[in-house]
Formats: structure tokens, C-alpha cells, sequence
């Protein structure tokens, strides 16, 4: 039995991984505490710099895109008949592809649902108080997500969500 007890110590997570017992040398524990909270790194030079590539970058990202959807591209012609008129400032989008297509033209009724899903949790969080004292709003928020959820995906699939689920066990 002791050497199962010595193997057990062998193979235990704080063997394997010093970190998890808290250290008992004050000027270590110091130096942990200072590697948890480092300062700020938002005002050093490489954070600029990624600023300014993504300053410079995004909206060259936009106007590629604009300009080769643009009516005036040369090989706008070879691909006319692929777009469906679009939603943003009536500009024209490729409907092609399935799954794009059904976000593109149910972008209002996406955005609709978020904003029922936040409002109801925010109501459910001032409202609604758990039975046996467990008034914790991670827990009521958990319990929403998860039943919101169930009844999204039973909304989004219908009755196959349970087949699905059946298969996925």
C-alpha cells in the first residue's frame, strides 16, 4: 500500500504542476502577484503599430471589396447574373452560396432575436428569484442560455434537433 501511495504522489496534479499549491515564500509569492497584474501595454510601440496597420488595413479591405462588386469593375459583366439585390445602401451581394444567403436575407430577423434573447434575460435576472436562496445571477443567466437555447434550436431545426442529439450521444 505505500507504494501505491507513493505513486499516487507521484502522478498528483501538484507533482506534476507546482503552481497549483500556493507557495509559502513570501518573496516568491510577491513575484507571482506582480506577474498577475502586469501594467498596461496599450501605449507601447507595438501596440501603435498594430493600431496603425489595422487603421490603414480595414478600410483598404472595404474598398477591395467595393470596388471589385462595383458596376464600373471590368469583369463586373462575367458575374452580374450571380448577384441579388442586397440590403446595404442598395448595393448588390452574391446569394450563391447557401449559408451566406439565408444570413444575408435573415440579417433583420437575426438582429431581432439577440435583441429579444438580451431582453428577456435581462428581465428574467430582475424578476424572476431561485427558490432555496441561490439568488446568483450566473446561475439564473446558465439556466436562460440553456433553455433559450433548447427552444432557439428546436425553432431553428424543428423536431430533427432531437434526432441530431440522439446521434451526437
Amino acid at each position: 500500500m505505500n507504494y501505491l501511495s507513493q505513486l499516487g504522489k507521484l502522478f498528483s496534479l501538484e507533482t506534476l504542476d507546482t503552481r497549483l499549491n500556493p507557495t509559502t515564500n513570501p518573496i516568491k509569492r510577491q513575484s507571482i502577484i506582480k506577474k498577475a497584474n502586469p501594467t498596461s501595454r496599450w501605449s507601447t510601440l507595438e501596440f501603435k503599430i498594430y493600431l496603425t496597420i489595422l487603421i490603414i488595413v480595414v478600410p483598404l479591405m472595404i474598398k477591395a471589396a467595393m470596388e471589385s462588386s462595383n458596376e464600373t469593375n471590368p469583369n463586373y459583366p462575367r458575374f452580374q447574373h450571380l448577384l441579388s439585390d442586397g440590403w446595404i445602401l442598395g448595393r448588390k451581394v452574391d446569394n450563391s452560396d447557401q449559408q451566406y444567403r439565408f444570413f444575408r436575407n435573415n440579417f433583420p430577423l437575426l438582429c431581432g432575436l439577440i435583441f429579444i434573447h438580451v431582453t428577456l434575460r435581462k428581465l428574467i435576472n430582475t424578476f424572476i428569484i431561485i427558490p432555496n436562496g441561490r439568488y446568483n445571477n450566473n446561475f439564473k443567466r446558465t439556466y436562460f442560455d440553456l433553455i433559450f437555447g433548447i427552444i432557439f434550436l428546436i425553432g431553428a431545426h424543428g423536431i430533427n434537433v432531437f434526432k441530431i442529439s440522439f446521434h451526437l450521444l
